[in-house]
């Protein structure tokens, strides 16, 4: 396994988890900034660690 995949599985769970803590489902709240009702902080964390993992799978 490289350091890129072994990257991106770290980047993706992080966002997985962070996703998952706005929905009350985990505990894990790293940026509490609530908007409308949802942890906009963790929304955001989690789309940015999420697409990082997809963009160093995809090549």
């Amino acid at each position: 396994m490289d350091f890129k995949s072994f990257l991106a599985g770290i980047l993706a769970a992080y966002g997985l988890v962070n996703l998952l803590a706005v929905f009350k489902i985990s505990i894990f709240v790293s940026m509490p900034v609530v908007l409308l009702g949802f942890d906009v902080g963790n929304i955001l964390l989690s789309l940015l660690a999420l697409g990082i993992a997809f963009l160093l799978l995809r090549d």
